[in-house]
């Protein structure tokens, strides 16, 4: 089977003899070539390295660059599928217990118009979803290093664009060979020169003289371009960093169905009206289990959330590798990228692309760390835990509560932050479903644009 690699050198071995042919030799001095010669210049191609090390460069760079567009459309497929399991958690029999007393319980008791304490729903929230938590820090450091890859699709080794600039790398390599026309020469003459037949002893190398400063001109972008939706999707993604670690909290946050205060004393406490005493322990599972007094949690993981974390966990690592590679390529491509033997070099050529400041400039800083707050969890004491999201210093960045309850029920609420923050300045609400359906929507449609 060939590879990218030797597709892109087959292709430099074949062009060989007509670029000697017709470039390198002066068509002004007779000279019959004849099929034998050029089989010698195919057979000492890697011998003489008349294009230096652009074709294996080229290979190289076409080759990572469809590594990383099949890494990409795998990660949306990883991203789906998360989607779609978390929106079939089965809910076990203690939960059900649980959601009724917390629904029900205060109708029974003909207290109608009282509304579930806060402390209340948090802990029953919390504890029916404890296993869904526990894939927020895979689904989150994925977002990272999702980030950090497709910064590199719109950069010089993306394989599109490198496709469509394909005539321009071929120029480069035409002109690194124009350049070192003298030792080529010499070195075919050398080899093969009993397969051809000269009417005259006069050199028949062609002399060049290259305009000082001259680049290859490439044409104009004719790419459609799709950075719109990824640039679209990965502002969606960041919104929903920590989203899986704070879904509880989001279904509490329904003003019309459960009361917004945790020091509240009129609200249904699970058995009567009054304040709700019990703690409210942090959003995971070790903690839910040992301290939740509202719902019973078995350590038992739940396989189909377990496979989940795994296949978020196995492409986060993939990711990383291709990125560490990508930084790697792009150290060596900088360094090296010089003619052949003999110790004569010349200025390193590369493909000219399009300007990506437009695009880096609002992603700079993606999966960084660097970040200010958006609204988290909420502990018994109503104070809030914050999770970082958005990049340090910027005056533009906004606390986003995450609303949802279950069925069609749940309407996001915006709170102001304790650094007091007004709610319609900064802070907004992204609706569980409306975010998660919006990222569903953005990632099918990349995933049929690629």
């Amino acid at each position: 089977d060939f590879t990218i690699v030797d597709i892109i050198n087959n292709y430099f071995i074949n062009l060989f003899p007509a670029v000697f042919d017709y470039v390198l030799s002066d068509p002004s001095k007779p000279k019959k070539t004849d099929d034998s010669f050029h089989k010698c210049l195919r057979q000492h191609y890697n011998e003489i390295q008349p294009f230096g090390n652009a074709p294996t460069h080229l290979g190289r760079k076409i080759k990572f660059a469809f590594r990383r567009a099949r890494m990409f459309t795998e990660t949306l497929k990883v991203m789906i599928n998360t989607i779609v399991s978390t929106d079939k958690v089965t809910v076990d029999k203690e939960c059900r217990k649980a959601i009724s007393r917390l629904h029900f319980c205060s109708l029974c008791s003909g207290e109608v118009e009282v509304k579930p304490c806060r402390g209340l729903c948090l802990n029953v929230m919390r504890g029916c979803l404890a296993g869904i938590s526990e894939i927020a820090s895979s689904w989150d450091e994925l977002i990272v290093a999702f980030e950090n890859i497709q910064l590199g699709m719109f950069k010089q080794n993306n394989a599109q664009e490198l496709l469509s600039y394909l005539d321009g790398n071929v120029t480069d390599a035409l002109l690194q060979a124009m350049d070192d026309g003298p030792r080529i020469y010499s070195k075919v003459m050398s080899l093969c020169q009993e397969s051809q037949k000269s009417e005259s002893d006069t050199p028949l190398f062609k002399k060049f003289v290259t305009p000082e400063g001259y680049q290859p001109s490439h044409p104009g972008s004719r790419i459609h371009s799709i950075r719109k939706d990824i640039t679209s999707l990965i502002e969606q993604l960041e919104d929903s960093k920590g989203f899986f670690q704070r879904i509880a909290d989001g279904l509490c946050r329904t003003q019309t169905i459960y009361d917004q205060e945790m020091q509240s004393d009129r609200c249904w406490n699970g058995s009567a009206v009054g304040r709700y005493m019990y703690a409210v322990p942090e959003a995971n599972m070790i903690s839910q289990a040992q301290q939740n007094l509202e719902v019973r949690i078995t350590l038992i993981p739940d396989t189909n959330l377990l496979q989940v974390k795994d296949n978020l966990t196995h492409i986060r690592r993939e990711l990383n590798i291709l990125h560490n590679e990508e930084l790697m390529l792009n150290d060596e491509s900088y360094k090296k990228m010089v003619s052949s033997g003999g110790g004569y070099s010349t200025q390193d050529r590369d493909a000219v692309v399009g300007d990506d400041e437009d695009f880096t400039e609002g992603l700079s800083g993606s999966g960084s760390g660097d970040s200010s707050t958006v609204a988290g969890s909420e502990t018994e004491t109503g104070e809030k835990s914050t999770v970082t999201t958005r990049p340090a210093g910027n005056d533009s960045g906004k606390q986003i509560l995450v609303s949802a309850s279950p069925g069609t029920r749940g309407a996001g609420t915006s709170q102001p932050s304790d650094s007091g923050d007004k709610p319609n300045s900064t802070a907004r609400s992204v609706s569980m479903s409306f975010t998660l359906l919006f990222i569903c929507a953005m990632l099918l449609r990349i995933q049929t644009s690629l």
